[in-house]
């Protein structure tokens, strides 16, 4: 069945230095070890905060993305091992020649490429800034599951435009909120289209004995 693509909302309202110090967390014991699942993630931020502090941001998470271990399944300090034919390697290539070029087109960016920077069939991390308008499409390369180690950044103006983003994926089983404000966890809960739902907390490795999705 369909897994899904792990989708964040980030609806925290900090200083910037609580932010940083957020995302330092967020990056070493979160989205690092997500990149050994090999998903498509979508990575949501409020823009409000962004404009402040995105070049630092961006500065910080591309350098932690970059430091991820790429190789073979055999050495035990490798966090991303390779994939398991050519054809899947190709078939990668292809996703991120397309999902480069979606983004590109709508004035994103291509943030950080490692993804051929190995041989055999090992992949490194691919990091695309998409803009809201072009993410919301449900086509969109960021609404896919490319099985790979792939990250759309996405930002937005309002609870509401997050949502809108994360609807838009045809995977639901497994979505998350990180929020101060209970009225933003109670609309996010009662709005989102996702089988399973996590505040505050990560959901990756949960098992609910249940199936769920759209």
């Amino acid at each position: 069945f369909p897994v899904t693509i792990r989708r964040w909302v980030v609806k925290i309202p900090l200083s910037l230095r609580r932010m940083l110090n957020w995302m330092k967390l967020f990056l070493e014991f979160y989205m690092l070890p997500l990149l050994t699942q090999v998903k498509n993630v979508q990575l949501v931020l409020e823009s409000s905060s962004i404009k402040k502090i995105w070049p630092v941001f961006v500065k910080r998470f591309l350098t932690s993305i970059a430091t991820i271990k790429v190789g073979e399944a055999t050495d035990p300090s490798v966090l991303i091992n390779p994939v398991i034919s050519s054809g899947d390697k190709k078939r990668l290539m292809e996703f991120k020649k397309n999902a480069v070029a979606e983004a590109l087109d709508a004035g994103g960016s291509v943030l950080l490429d490692l993804q051929e920077k190995y041989g055999d069939n090992l992949v490194g991390p691919l990091v695309l800034h998409i803009p809201l308008k072009a993410a919301v499409n449900p086509q969109s390369y960021s609404q896919r599951e490319a099985f790979g180690p792939i990250i759309h950044l996405i930002a937005y103006d309002t609870l509401q435009e997050a949502l809108e983003i994360a609807n838009a994926t045809p995977f639901a089983l497994t979505a998350g909120v990180y929020a101060q404000s209970p009225r933003d966890i109670s609309y996010f809960i009662n709005t989102i289209e996702s089988g399973n739902v996590y505040v505050n907390r990560p959901n990756t490795g949960a098992t609910t004995g249940i199936v769920t999705g759209k």
